[in-house]
């Protein structure tokens, strides 16, 4: 059964419980049971790291202050970027956004958009660093192009993303906490070839130079040299 007929009555939802000064820490059924399991000391690297991005933004949610629902935050009058929610998360002295997704449609969006939320906050606040940027996606479906986004952004680019999805219990509908192990593909390890690896080395010496020691001395000899 649906819990939404839409976004907008999701987005309604939520929006009463933010205004009622309900903490997404109260929402979550499962918050504590996930915030007090131990972590694992072996398994799969992609879980731990999802674990680990969960728990980070998990510490921004128990003192939240809703700072804008649905208005365009964009500083050109001309766009419109209107993110579901920012939050101020004063334990943490973050920034919490929250984007709701309640349709099976096209998902790249979620993450393009978030993307752009977090990056017109930050012209606001330009010393807001990353680690102060925390991403909520709130989903009732979680398609593998999500799921491949959310692994992406947490494994790759090492930011803060939690996955959290509606549920119905004892007939009031709250919020969930999503697996790592139901994001992240555990089946297929990250495994990369001795030749898909390259660089450059840059040296501080004369690649024909007998030692480094005696070509910076030299440097240094002539450079000395060369004062008055």
């Amino acid at each position: 059964m649906k819990l939404f007929e839409n976004e907008s009555a999701m987005q309604k939802w939520l929006h009463e419980k933010f205004e009622s000064e309900t903490s997404l820490s109260e929402l979550i059924i499962n918050y504590h049971e996930f915030k007090d399991a131990s972590l694992p000391s072996s398994g799969s690297l992609i879980l731990k790291k999802l674990r680990e991005s969960y728990l980070f933004c998990m510490s921004s949610f128990e003192n939240n202050e809703l700072l804008f629902a649905n208005k365009n935050i964009s500083l050109n009058l001309k766009d419109v970027l209107k993110p579901d929610f920012v939050l101020y998360a004063a334990e943490t002295q973050s920034i919490v956004i929250v984007e709701l997704k309640n349709i099976k449609g096209p998902t790249r969006q979620v993450g393009t958009e978030l993307g752009a939320y977090a990056a017109e906050v930050k012209s606001y606040l330009p010393y807001l660093a990353d680690g102060e940027v925390i991403n909520v996606i709130i989903s009732t479906e979680w398609p593998v192009l999500l799921r491949h986004y959310v692994v992406n952004e947490i494994m790759w680019l090492n930011r803060n993303v939690i996955c959290l999805e509606p549920v119905e219990d004892e007939g009031m509908i709250l919020l969930r906490i999503v697996p790592p192990s139901a994001i992240a593909d555990v089946d297929k390890p990250f495994s990369i070839s001795g030749q898909q690896l390259g660089g450059y080395h840059l040296c501080l010496y004369d690649y024909e130079a007998k030692s480094q020691g005696n070509y910076l001395g030299w440097k240094i000899m002539k450079i000395r040299s060369a004062q008055p």
